[in-house]
């Protein structure tokens, strides 16, 4: 295959200033978004604290239960909190480095492929997508996950290029590690990646398919090797499984974290958490990414990354890799508008990457088209008029913002559209007219997610959904819940006697908190909502009476009114838990819903 590696004296030095760029929007005032997820953030801080914290992703370091994802993500941000101590910025900032590696791939893989200024425009349109710029400022995993599926598509194409073994197995590697930061999402990439080598590699079919054997089972056994390993310890020694049913991360597999998703569930406990959060346009559809706020975050390069590949395949140049980064994003696309589950806008961060090369590739097919005089030619003209449109539609959305810019965009794309038109109709263009009025209608393209993508720079991002907007962003999930007083927590810190837990409250959003604020372990009864099966009356009898837990925050009310509905079996659990503490145990006066076990069922 070809390697377009002979760059032009510019390209470098843009390069340059695309990785500056990108530092910049993901770094700048970072310490603004705080802790960020103060879910993932306790989980790192106890991964500082306990080695077994660490393994299983709990959220505390006593140990009760894990988060709702595999590890690998905490572990990275964990292992910097280690090396430099624990805030904000050494959980973020590994983030924002993966992030900027996700631009530097990007460039390298379509630079490679489409040639240097593909290469310039993928990595720009990635750096200034708003949905990269917010996520990639936060401690969700989904910066981890996009660097770890990115790096996963450079070793597919490595192997595509050479038709070694080595680099298949890497891209079998990075997906298994992928599987461990987000778990099902990861295998997005697969059915691409084997379409991609089975096209593009030469030999016997036989060949190809024992080598794609072997890498599948290089994913398998890397996917599920953690989860193995924690399924095959005794439930009574580790964590129990944050939102599964049956304490396994089988079931959190299958259930929660897989056909959950895509089918629907309703155990999370929350409307807002079921409708996806994040604000409108979440319903499931063909249109779900182009509607509401959704668009806004992904959507602004839908029309180049559509025409263009289309000019792409007309060129049949680079098949195997445009069937690879075509593929990842139509089977990514098709899966987000139609999962039925638990869907949140800032999942589109995956659409990135590959939406990123398309448009690179594509807007170098078009140019070529174009410059050739081909028929296919008119696409250019085209492409640029509508996703000038296209980009002004989605600004229009927010009209108290840059209110001047929709009209702009739209009046620039009309006006670089007709220009382009004129040397297919016969008409004196200078070649150099002709290429300085395309860039001018690419930069058009990219001013509207470029408004976009400033804005988390000026405004902290969603605790839980991070995405970029101009006005405050819907939150479904609060910053802090309500969580134990002031005098609650100064009582639990002047009693607190190294017991394993300081405090049980009620769900994760209580816990969170508690645990970045004090440093102490807190248990967070039924897990994220306050809705999965643990513990049971006996399990808390145990830890009291055992002299692991003194003190239960109750606040007053069952996980099913403090969290909004959903109950089931594991609010019924909880509920019984919680109605044996306040028959059983002691209120401390002045501090609310602050219950002490030891003062009425056994003695310190």
């Amino acid at each position: 295959m070809t390697d377009r590696t002979r760059q032009p004296r510019w390209s470098r030095p843009a390069l340059a200033a695309v990785l500056a760029l990108a530092a910049v929007l993901y770094t700048w005032a970072l310490s603004a978004n705080g802790f960020a997820n103060t879910y993932y953030s306790a989980a790192v801080l106890s991964a500082t604290q306990s080695w077994s914290a660490f393994f299983y992703g709990s959220l505390d370091a006593g140990g009760f239960i894990t988060v709702d994802k595999p590890p690998l993500a905490l572990w990275v941000q964990a292992l910097s909190a280690r090396a430099f101590g624990f805030s904000s910025w050494s959980i973020l900032l590994p983030q924002a480095v993966a992030g900027v590696a996700a631009v530097a791939v990007v460039h390298h893989v379509t630079r490679r492929a489409f040639g240097p200024a593909a290469g310039i425009l993928a990595a720009l349109a990635l750096t200034l997508t708003p949905v990269v710029v917010a996520v990639t400022r936060h401690n969700n995993p989904d910066t981890l996950l996009v660097l770890l599926l990115t790096l996963a598509a450079w070793a597919l194409s490595n192997a595509v290029r050479s038709g070694r073994l080595l680099p298949l197995l890497a891209c079998a590697l990075a997906v298994g590690l992928a599987f461990n930061t987000k778990m099902l999402q990861a295998y997005l990439i697969v059915p691409a990646a084997a379409v991609a080598y089975l096209v593009g590699v030469s030999g016997p079919w036989w060949r190809k398919l024992l080598r794609l054997g072997l890498a599948g089972v290089v994913l398998l056994g890397v996917s599920l090797s953690w989860l193995l390993a924690v399924d095959s310890v005794n439930p009574a020694e580790r964590p129990f499984i944050g939102s599964s049913t049956d304490n396994t991360v089988s079931e959190l597999l299958f259930g929660y974290n897989g056909f959950g998703r895509l089918l629907g569930q309703n155990r999370v406990g929350s409307p807002g958490l079921n409708a996806g959060g994040g604000g409108g346009g979440n319903a499931s559809g063909w249109d779900r990414l182009l509607s509401g706020e959704v668009g806004g975050q992904i959507a602004w390069l839908f029309p180049l990354a559509l025409l263009g590949f289309a000019a792409a395949l007309v060129l049949r140049r680079q098949r195997a890799e445009l069937l690879l980064w075509g593929g990842w994003l139509l089977t990514t696309a098709v899966v987000f508008s139609t999962a039925a589950g638990i869907w949140h806008t800032y999942y589109t961060v995956a659409l990135a990457p590959p939406l990123a090369v398309v448009a690179g590739a594509g807007a170098a097919a078009l140019w070529r088209l174009h410059r050739d005089r081909s028929h296919w030619g008119w696409l250019l003209p085209v492409t640029v008029g509508l996703t000038g449109f296209w980009g002004a539609t989605l600004l229009g959305r927010t009209p108290d913002y840059l209110p001047w810019l929709p009209v702009t965009l739209a009046l620039l794309g009309l006006a670089t559209s007709v220009a382009l038109a004129i040397p297919l109709l016969g008409g004196r263009f200078s070649r150099r007219a002709t290429a300085l009025t395309a860039i001018t209608g690419l930069l058009a393209a990219l001013a509207g997610p470029a408004a976009y993508a400033v804005t988390p720079l000026t405004a902290k991002t969603s605790v839980t959904f991070p995405i970029a907007k101009p006005t405050a962003a819907v939150r479904f999930a609060p910053d802090r819940a309500e969580g134990p007083s002031a005098a609650a927590l100064a009582h639990l810190e002047s009693q607190y006697r190294n017991e394993r837990w300081a405090v049980a409250v009620v769900g994760a959003l209580v816990a969170a908190p508690v645990i970045l604020d004090t440093g102490l372990p807190v248990m967070a009864v039924g897990g994220f909502n306050g809705n999965d099966p643990a513990p049971t009356t006996a399990q808390l009898q145990n830890y009291v009476h055992s002299g692991q837990l003194r003190f239960v925050w109750t606040t007053g009310a069952s996980p099913t009114l403090q969290f909004g509905g959903g109950g089931g079996a594991g609010t019924a659990v909880v509920d019984a838990a919680l109605s044996w503490v306040t028959a059983h145990c002691a209120p401390v006066p002045g501090t609310g819903q602050l219950y002490d076990c030891y003062s009425s069922t056994r003695t310190p």
